[in-house]
């Protein structure tokens, strides 16, 4: 098996909100299915690279950088939903 080489990450951010789910929390991982007739609103953020070659004190920057990308497109879909609720 030959080694790949190391290859940059890009992170791309999504969000979504609804305004009636139902939570499936006894998942491996968490997910929602919206009831029928929701409102539903996606953001997907911009892509973010982080450098293969990034050294590992550096990291935390990239993670804070991408945690505020996440918290601002969370903040963003559910005041779109806010504004669009009937």
């Amino acid at each position: 098996m030959s080694k790949q080489p190391a290859k940059d990450f890009a992170s791309v951010e999504s969000r979504r909100s609804t305004s009636s789910a139902r939570r499936m929390t006894k998942a491996c991982f968490l997910f929602m299915i919206p009831k029928p007739f929701s409102r539903i609103v996606l953001a997907i953020g911009v892509p973010y690279e982080i450098p293969a070659d990034a050294p590992l004190d550096d990291l935390e920057r990239h993670r804070l950088i991408v945690q505020e990308a996440v918290m601002s497109l969370m903040r963003e879909s559910k005041e779109t939903l806010r504004e669009t609720a009937v």
